[in-house]
C-alpha cells in the first residue's frame, strides 16, 4: 500500500496504523511531501516499510522502495511458513518452543508448549504466570527441571533449557525448548 502523510480525512500515520491492524503483513510505504523527520521515524516504530519524499529528484525511488517493501514482505512470510514447519515438526516430536517476557508471561510457543500447560487457547496460557521459567533463564547453562502451573489449577514438571535474549526493541525476553519430565 502507498499513503501520504497529509490526507484531507486523517494522516499517513493513522491509515498505516489501521492497515497494520487489519493487514499486519501488508507493506505500506509513505510518499510524501508534508512529512518530517519526525514523522518519518514515528511511521517507520509503527510499521512502515519505507519513506519516500515527494520531490521531482525522488519520483525514481518509488518504484524500487514498492518492489523492497514487497521483496521483504516475502521473505518475512517465507519465514513464518518455515517456522511454523519447525514448530509443527517439534510438537510432534513432544518438544515445547517457547518466548515469554521478562515478566514470565507468554509471549509465543508452539503447539506443544500450550499441550503442556493444559491450554485451550492462546489467551489461558499467556494468563499463566510462569515466574519459573524466569528462574530458569537466569540458570542459564545446564537444563533444569522445573514446575509450571497449568491452566487446570495443576502443575507440569518440565526440563527446560532457556536463557534471557534482548529483542530488537531492547527489550529482554525468555526464549527456549521444553520437554515433559512428569506431570503432577
Amino acid at each position: 500500500m502507498i499513503t501520504d502523510f497529509e490526507l484531507r480525512w486523517t494522516n499517513g500515520i493513522e491509515v498505516l496504523q489501521r492497515v497494520k491492524q487489519r493487514f499486519p503483513e501488508c507493506p505500506v510505504v509513505m510518499f510524501t511531501s508534508t512529512g518530517t523527520q519526525e514523522i518519518a521515524v514515528a511511521a517507520m516504530k509503527a510499521g512502515l516499510d519505507d519513506y519516500v519524499i515527494k520531490s521531482a529528484a525522488h519520483y525514481v525511488r518509488l518504484p524500487a522502495a514498492v518492489e523492497a517493501a514487497l521483496r521483504r514482505a516475502g521473505a518475512r512470510s517465507r519465514a513464518r511458513r518455515r517456522q511454523r514447519g519447525f514448530d509443527d515438526m517439534l510438537s510432534a516430536i513432544g518438544i515445547g518452543v517457547f518466548r515469554a517476557g521478562a515478566d514470565g508471561r507468554l509471549r509465543d510457543f508452539n503447539n506443544a508448549m500450550l499441550t503442556f500447560l493444559g491450554a485451550a487457547s492462546l489467551d489461558d496460557a499467556r494468563a499463566l504466570d510462569l515466574a519459573a521459567l524466569l528462574q530458569a533463564a537466569e540458570a542459564a547453562g545446564a537444563p533444569g527441571t522445573i514446575r509450571v502451573p497449568r491452566v487446570d489449577g495443576g502443575e507440569v514438571e518440565l526440563r527446560v533449557s532457556a536463557g534471557m535474549i534482548e529483542e530488537a526493541d531492547g527489550a529482554w525476553a525468555i526464549e527456549g525448548v521444553a520437554r515433559r519430565a512428569r506431570e503432577s
